[in-house]
């Protein structure tokens, strides 16, 4: 499902209209004429503010897991699970995995040692980023 249709699908489930999600989240009036009409994906910041609202995952509203819940895979966490989590201004339930252990490369160590030291609208802006780089990488 492409993004619009995955965001409109949400919001028909929840009830929510297009000027009320456009008003809360302080949206363009032509946000979804462009994401119709251009086949545009707003940027990181916007799509995690969308994500947030409609509780659901960024990737899922991208069409890149079949499953909207917000989940968290690290070596660095033992097993457990997390509630009551606050993630934006919406609560989530966060569920940790490590079933089983994953070495990475140093590039890819690296590059989560950095990740993890940002705030959160540079890790916003550095994962659409990364989303737009795989996007061309497929393209390709």
């Amino acid at each position: 499902m492409a993004f619009l249709e995955t965001v409109l699908s949400i919001m028909n489930k929840k009830n929510i209209s297009k000027n009320k999600i456009l008003t809360d989240l302080k949206l363009s009036k032509s946000s979804f004429i462009d994401w119709q009409n251009r086949g545009t994906i707003p940027g990181g910041e916007t799509l995690v503010k969308i994500a947030d609202y409609l509780n659901c995952s960024v990737d899922y509203l991208l069409g890149r897991t079949d499953n909207p819940i917000k989940t968290v895979s690290s070596n660095d966490f033992s097993n457990s699970t997390i509630t009551n989590s606050t993630v934006g201004t919406n609560s989530a339930k966060i569920t940790v995995h490590n079933n089983q252990k994953n070495e990475l490369s140093e590039q890819s160590a690296e590059l989560l040692k950095i990740f993890e030291n940002l705030n959160i609208r540079e890790q916003t802006k550095l994962l659409s980023f990364a989303f737009e780089l795989e996007s061309q990488n497929k393209n390709s």
